[in-house]
């Protein structure tokens, strides 16, 4: 029978600069202890279930998956309606900055989408980007139909 040589369940054990620890056994991880009044300084505890409570510091919940707003959620592409805190959003849908929620992508081109480089809010097939328009160039920002996808009578021989 194999005996682990890492930290159990209470253990005291050392944060490092980014939050990751190696000192518990692997179905824990290094909480931050707040009691200890040392940023360095975590508690081994269990990695938290999809659905199950955690905290933001990295490898809280079971397989990597991310924690937002205290509960472990599950990998991959947020869907609608979804939390959007520590993930993207499944294709369709954006991270809208005022709830932090996956929404429907639903503007057209032309529209102004604000600050977000990249797909955004911007409907299927465009992207939010700079204009380069106005007094205050190189804003606003408007979704603009994506550029065409190369053919192969585009590329070089």
């Amino acid at each position: 029978m194999c005996k682990t040589t890492k930290k159990v369940s209470g253990a005291r054990c050392t944060l490092e600069a980014k939050g990751e620890s190696m000192d518990c056994d692997d179905e824990l991880y290094c909480a931050r202890d707040e009691r200890a009044g040392d940023p360095s300084v975590g508690v081994c505890v269990a990695r938290g279930r999809s659905g199950g409570a955690c905290d933001s510091y990295p490898g809280g919940c079971v397989g990597g998956a991310p924690c937002e707003r205290g509960i472990c959620v599950a990998p991959g592409d947020g869907k609608l309606g979804d939390t959007c805190d520590a993930r993207e959003c499944a294709s369709g849908l954006f991270c809208n900055e005022n709830d932090q929620t996956c929404q429907p992508a639903t503007l057209p081109i032309g529209a102004d989408c604000g600050s977000v480089i990249g797909s955004a809010a911007c409907v299927a097939g465009a992207t939010c980007d700079l204009t380069g328009e106005g007094e205050n160039a190189p804003y606003p920002m408007k979704c603009k139909a994506a550029p065409p996808a190369p053919t192969s009578a585009d590329t070089c021989r």
